[in-house]
Parts: C-alpha cells; structure tokens; sequence
C-alpha cells in the first residue's frame, strides 16, 4: 500500500487486518514509510503509525466541529443555499397552509413541470417536505 496511514479508520480495525495478515502469511508493505509489518519492527512501527493517524482524524474532526458550531453560534446558515425562487417556495407553504397534503402540492408541481432545486421536474412527497421544513433565513433565489 502506498500510505499506511490510509489502512483504516481505526485502531481495532487496522489491529484486525494486521493480525489477518500475520495469520493469513501475508505482509502488508508502506512505500511511503518503508514499513514491513513481517518484522517484529515494523509491525511495531506499524502499530505506532496506526495509532497516530487515528489520534490526527479524530483532532481534525474535532476542529471541524468546533469551527462549525462557532459559525451556528455567529448565526451563519450552513449548507447548500437554496436555489428555488422565492415565488416556488412561497406558493409550497401557501398551498400546505390551505390544506393541501404534500403528496397533493408534489403532484400539481410536477404537472407544472416546476424543476426541483436540482433541476428534475419531478417532486416528491419527501421534496415538498425538505422545502417545508427547510428554514428560510438567508435564502437565495
């Protein structure tokens, strides 16, 4: 493999498919450290190496998260922004607000042959429902 850093996500996984490994009399090689996990070093290396790649993903996820809820906090709306016109979303809500079932506002849309945020002009239930439940702060379009 070229990085053994790219094994696996975790520690018991990597542990795992070393110990296959050794089982199953094959080796697994690192070109980029030029570890061999055959040799009691290099599968201690190995082992070293595993260990730390789990601790880096978890302390970048960490700062993603913690970046990410900085900007909640701040009031930033996070995501894909909408692309539907104001007018297709206004009419969604003003159609369930009169009663109208989604299924129901799914099918007249799809009829109208009004595209979706994504272009498609076929609307599902579930797609009325995402419009419905999405907040609408900051929207574009």
């Amino acid at each position: 493999m070229a990085k053994l850093d790219q094994l696996s996500r975790s520690v018991a996984q990597a542990s795992a498919m070393l110990d296959q490994a050794a089982k199953g009399g094959w080796r697994i090689f690192s070109a980029d450290l030029e570890i061999d996990t055959i040799t009691p070093a290099g599968e201690a290396a190995a082992g070293m190496m595993i260990v730390f790649s789990q601790r880096e993903r978890r302390l970048i996820s960490q700062r993603a998260k913690g970046a990410i809820a900085i900007k909640k906090a701040q009031g930033m709306r996070l995501g894909r922004p909408s692309v539907l016109p104001h007018d297709v979303v206004n009419g969604i809500v003003h159609a369930r607000h009169s009663g109208q079932s989604v299924s129901t506002i799914a099918r007249n849309l799809t009829t109208a042959n009004v595209p979706t945020a994504s272009g498609v002009p076929i609307w599902h239930a579930s797609t009325v429902r995402a419009v419905l439940f999405k907040p609408r702060c900051n929207e574009h379009g």
